[in-house]
């Protein structure tokens, strides 16, 4: 079966896997035509990466634009032959589509490295204002010259702007941004809100909506996952925890460079969620080093290994995307489960065991002697 266009068809409904009907084409489960023919110049396959890589299992919405995957595509690029992938509301997004009413909102941000300067683009992108502020000049120049201002320093960020993105590397960063004699909170007027997008245990975050809360300041917890790439295209997940009201007012902006947004809860919540993430992420990342070696001795061929098992119970994100695995942040993110299990005073030797071996992981991973599942010699 050759590799399809969508056709650009709404039909409400999950979207699974496609079948043929000789004589008429190549259909979807719920009807949705899907053929070799050029209207929208789409191949499916295309189509295909870029739902997975804007997120798995999207909520089903009012109407659907049509992003599936059928049995013509490779295994290799996508876990949803064995499952049926949800698609997000087909109405227009004024925010997606450039056309934002909330833009009047200045936004600010701290530490626009990798992960915020790929962030503020969007934003600039989409009509807000931003300002930044860095420890390093240089990526000051570099969100400069994306269109956004500077100020020097967490406290005069505070002052120019109501809403401030926190995205530094580590505990102590985010709580000395907020809380220090020059941070945020010395500067931000009642009704301001501090998002932050680090990764920190709970107890961090909830520390300083404490303080936050003093001034009459919120705070949302916003995590966000997917990496690097996911950030490039606009397509992170966030995960919120926040009452209600802060909830609503960060939609507007954190969509500008998320897809997917999901409130899990109260401040402290989507840290608990993303470490929970983290986890298994790194649960199925050392898996797969120890499967790959084992697998590898019995002379099999990885990658047609990995053929198979993405289309098994075997597969999991670390084996979709093992080429972008890094375990850069691996012992990090292991750290914070240690320190939550620690202070409820939860056994658990397996994540005790993982945070140990990530960092053999990353060693591999950065020496070349990790298994090639993909067989693109990127270990």
């Amino acid at each position: 079966m050759a590799r399809g266009v969508v056709d650009h068809h709404r039909q409400e409904g999950p979207v699974g896997l496609f079948h043929e009907r000789p004589g008429i084409g190549l259909f979807d489960d719920v009807g949705v035509r899907v053929d070799g023919g050029e209207a929208h110049g789409v191949p499916l396959h295309e189509v295909v990466r870029a739902r997975i890589r804007r997120g798995r299992n999207h909520r089903k919405g009012a109407g659907c634009d049509v992003f599936a995957c059928a049995t013509a595509v490779p295994p290799q690029s996508c876990r949803a032959f064995r499952q049926r992938l949800h698609c997000r509301s087909s109405l227009k997004n004024p925010i997606k589509e450039g056309r934002n009413p909330m833009a009047n909102e200045h936004v600010g941000m701290v530490g626009p490295g990798r992960m915020g300067y790929a962030m503020l683009k969007h934003l600039i992108k989409k009509g807000f204002p931003v300002t930044v502020t860095d420890i390093n000049p240089e990526n000051v120049k570099r969100a400069e010259a994306a269109g956004a201002k500077s100020v020097p320093g967490a406290a005069a960020l505070g002052k120019a702007c109501g809403f401030v993105i926190i995205a530094v590397g580590f505990d102590d960063e985010a709580l000395s941004v907020a809380l220090g004699t020059n941070g945020l909170l010395s500067a931000m007027k009642p009704g301001g809100v501090i998002a932050v997008c680090s990764t920190v245990a709970p107890e961090t975050v909830q520390r300083i909506e404490a303080e936050a809360a003093k001034s009459g300041v919120d705070v949302l917890d916003a995590p966000i996952c997917r990496g690097g790439w996911a950030a490039d295209e606009g397509s992170l997940l966030a995960l919120f925890g926040a009452k209600d009201e802060v909830v609503k007012r960060a939609r507007p902006i954190f969509s500008a460079f998320s897809s997917d947004i999901v409130h899990v809860g109260s401040v402290g919540h989507g840290q608990v969620a993303k470490t929970m993430n983290n986890m298994l992420l790194w649960v199925n990342g050392i898996a797969l080093m120890e499967a790959g070696r084992l697998a590898e001795s019995t002379g099999i061929k990885l990658p047609k290994l990995r053929e198979a098992l993405l289309m098994s119970s075997g597969n999991s994100a670390a084996l979709e995307d093992w080429d972008m695995i890094t375990f850069t942040w691996a012992l990090k993110d292991m750290q914070i489960v240690s320190k939550m299990a620690d202070s409820k005073n939860i056994t658990m030797p397996i994540a005790g065991a993982i945070k140990e071996m990530v960092k053999d992981g990353k060693a591999m991973k950065q020496s070349g002697r990790a298994p090639d599942w993909t067989g693109n010699g990127k270990k």
